[in-house]
């Protein structure tokens, strides 16, 4: 399979999320979609600070919640590649206070390769959502889409019956008492204000 390099301009932090995607590269590798195999590509991006830090990841978000998804709700892309949108209902909320039904875009989905064939772009390898599942979702509420992105790969925890809900929970709680807003969110955030 021919290897494939897209560039793609610098995506902001306030459109799309936390990930400022260069590029996105075409490996070699495949997943099977019923009889169909499906292209994947993943896009390698920067991140805006270290989100395997709880503290850091809870500072960045509007919303931290457990919710399970209910469906696939749209694929929309804002000035690059594909993001899903799930209509999610939210159990319990550990930042913020979001209630019902919510929407959940994450970043990554499916789309139309230059031969004109299906494929399908993950950020960072994070596998698209699954109907059905529970998650813990760390979110940034996008006003203009009514939305909440995921930050990819640690902002959306599958809970299951490796995973102790409570304890997760819990430990979230303690990164929000400790939250640490990552300096270019606070530049972000003050500019506006000005």
């Amino acid at each position: 399979m021919k290897k494939t390099l897209l560039t793609l301009g610098l995506v902001t932090v306030m459109t799309t999320g936390f990930y400022g995607i260069k590029h996105f590269d075409a490996e070699d590798a495949q997943v099977q979609e019923t009889t169909q195999e499906i292209r994947v590509f993943e896009a390698h991006a920067h991140g805006i600070d270290d989100f395997s830090d709880k503290n850091k990841l809870v500072g960045a978000v509007d919303n931290v919640f457990i919710g399970t998804v209910i469906k696939e709700d749209g694929t929309k892309s804002l000035d690059g590649p594909p993001e899903t949108q799930f209509a999610v209902e939210v159990i319990e909320n550990v930042k913020g206070n979001l209630y019902g039904e919510v929407k959940v875009n994450q970043q990554g989905g499916y789309f139309e390769d230059e031969d004109g064939e299906k494929a399908l772009m993950l950020i960072e390898g994070d596998k698209l959502l699954v109907p059905g599942q529970t998650y813990l979702f760390a979110t940034r509420h996008l006003d203009s889409e009514n939305w909440n992105t995921l930050v990819p790969v640690v902002g959306d925890i599958l809970i299951d019956e490796k995973l102790n809900k409570v304890d997760l929970v819990k430990e979230y709680k303690q990164a929000y008492k400790n939250e640490k807003t990552p300096d270019v969110l606070k530049t972000i955030t003050q500019s506006k204000s000005n």
